[in-house]
């Protein structure tokens, strides 16, 4: 038996049916790609809110979780392990604190939904795409501030995006590398 199997068997043993459904498992099961990142992110305690977080999301948005599934399971890690105190501002001492308290800058934390929403919707926006961006990179990303070009998204910024006027590039001895 390897690590992962050890670690789904513990897992369902703790969340199913008391937190996540059968059929939820069996669809997380059939996902390795969402399930092993998952298990190993909440071993060895199981803490049941990223699964509960991202058995919401899929409900929500259905096949878009499969599509974006770094993305879906980034924002069920941040949003499922975070804590969210009076005026839907960050509590210090979890996941995403210091860097969501940092980022969000004393605004209210925009819900899951409308997060993850805003970012498929404005795929196009970002500097990388969101399909096959690596988890950890995902997972800053759900712990960040986004604006669009107009300065509406899930953080509502009054200052605009502005987008470089020409593509800069830094030049080493032997290649360029655009930015």
């Amino acid at each position: 038996m390897h690590f992962k199997d050890y670690a789904a068997a513990a897992a369902r043993q703790k969340l199913v049916p008391a937190e996540v459904s059968e059929e939820f498992w069996a669809w997380l099961s059939a996902n390795r790609d969402l399930r092993d990142p998952l298990l190993i992110y909440t071993y060895p305690d199981f803490e049941p809110s990223p699964y509960k977080t991202l058995e919401a999301l899929r409900a929500k948005f259905g096949a878009q979780v499969k599509e974006y599934s770094q993305l879906a399971l980034a924002m069920s890690m941040v949003y499922g392990m975070g804590r969210v105190g009076p005026g839907n501002r960050p509590v210090t001492g979890f996941m995403r604190d210091p860097l969501i308290a940092f980022t969000a800058k004393d605004r209210p934390l925009p819900a899951i939904n409308d997060s993850f929403a805003w970012y498929v919707k404005n795929e196009s926006l970002m500097k990388m795409p969101l399909k096959g961006t690596p988890l950890p990179l995902m997972v800053y990303v759900a712990t960040t501030t986004c604006r669009s070009r107009s300065g509406t998204g899930p953080f509502r910024s009054t200052q605009s995006f502005r987008p470089r006027a020409s593509p800069r590039s830094t030049t080493t001895s032997h290649t360029t590398i655009p930015r």
